[in-house]
């Protein structure tokens, strides 16, 4: 971890997590997998506190200033057709109550000192999704109206977190950041 985090290794200064399951995890998992729980009552990160957060902590110990950015790789599954976290489409019937998850995670995970900066909508969206790993498919109105509701329940609970959209490939982008330089409305960065 020295050799990754520290200033005397290579000294990465951003670290990315897993909101529940991801294509590494050993099993597929939400942090509420109880079908049609809308009140989240059986929301727990339990999972993440044998092996994920406490070595979070080991990296926050070399490097306090982490910043943490984190994405789902699916809603759970019982807020998406097909009822599976693998492939499907979210349902925006639950678009409320998945921002309502979204926060509970950045809650959760400040509980224990660590802080998320910034979340993404959905890891990977133009993956092949058919069913082999978790992941999800959103219409562009629902990921809109997801993001503006998260957005609103953020500020609500005063929660100084970045929404990022596009959590991609930089290979999945039509023309490169560089190309658009000359275009109307869009800045250099």
């Amino acid at each position: 971890l020295n050799k990754i985090y520290s200033d005397n290794g290579i000294g990465l200064s951003v670290g990315r997590l897993s909101i529940g399951t991801s294509d590494y995890s050993a099993e597929v998992y939400s942090y509420d997998d109880e079908p049609f729980d809308v009140e989240l009552k059986h929301f727990s990160i339990e999972r993440d506190k044998k092996y994920i957060i406490p070595m979070i902590k080991e990296i926050l110990k070399i490097k306090p200033d982490l910043f943490l950015f984190a994405s789902p790789w699916s809603p759970p599954g019982w807020m998406k057709t097909g009822g599976n976290m693998c492939g499907g489409y979210m349902r925006e019937q639950y678009v409320d109550c998945y921002a309502d998850y979204i926060i509970k995670f950045i809650k959760a995970y400040a509980e224990h000192g660590i802080k998320i900066s910034a979340i993404t909508p959905q890891n990977e969206p133009n993956a092949q999704q058919s069913g082999p790993m978790p992941a999800c498919i959103w219409h562009p109105e629902i990921e809109a109206k997801f993001v503006t509701t998260l957005k609103r329940k953020l500020q609500e609970e005063q929660l100084d977190v970045q929404i990022w959209l596009f959590d991609h490939n930089f290979a999945d982008i039509e023309r490169p950041l560089w190309q658009l330089k000359n275009c109307e409305g869009v800045d250099e960065a």
